[in-house]
């Protein structure tokens, strides 16, 4: 079997992250739109804003990540807790997505994250035994736009 390649956190707000994902984090009320705003693309369907409540899973061997062809996708936590997420460039199709080319991102209490179009995924990941999530998708996001593929091999995050 192979070894589990270990991935440590960086911020969301990590520049190198401007191809996967936009940082989401307070501003004053009636601030304008503006260049460091989420550009979100909902046009695809019927737009869905939910609690979405998670188990915990284990971060010992992630072996496959997600992406989303057609939409963005908003997550934050609704506990007010940190959370990570494993992300790759929507410029990755191979038929198994390189684990040295994902990045693992914390999420502070009080952010969000706005994930590209296309943006590889794994997560959110959390530390307690449950977890809650605001998530902004289109309504069939994870019956029509959900497509899987394996890691070349395992990932290990670590959760700090």
């Amino acid at each position: 079997m192979t070894e589990p390649l270990t991935l440590l956190p960086i911020s969301v707000s990590d520049p190198g992250l401007a191809d996967r994902c936009s940082a989401i984090s307070a501003a004053p009320d009636s601030t304008p739109f503006g260049a460091g705003d989420a550009r979100l693309e909902l046009g695809g369907g019927t737009p869905r804003f939910y609690v979405m409540e998670l188990q915990y899973r284990s971060v010992d061997a992630v072996t496959h990540i997600t992406h989303h062809k057609q939409v963005t996708q908003c997550l934050a936590s609704a506990d007010g807790r940190p959370f990570w997420i494993a992300l790759a460039s929507p410029l990755e199709d191979s038929p198994a997505i390189a684990a040295e080319r994902v990045q693992l991102v914390r999420v502070n209490p009080g952010e969000a994250i706005a994930l590209h179009r296309n943006t590889w995924h794994a997560g959110p990941y959390f530390l307690e035994p449950k977890a809650r999530f605001f998530n902004l998708e289109l309504s069939d996001t994870n019956i029509n736009d959900h497509h899987t593929r394996p890691l070349d091999r395992p990932m290990k995050l670590e959760l700090c």
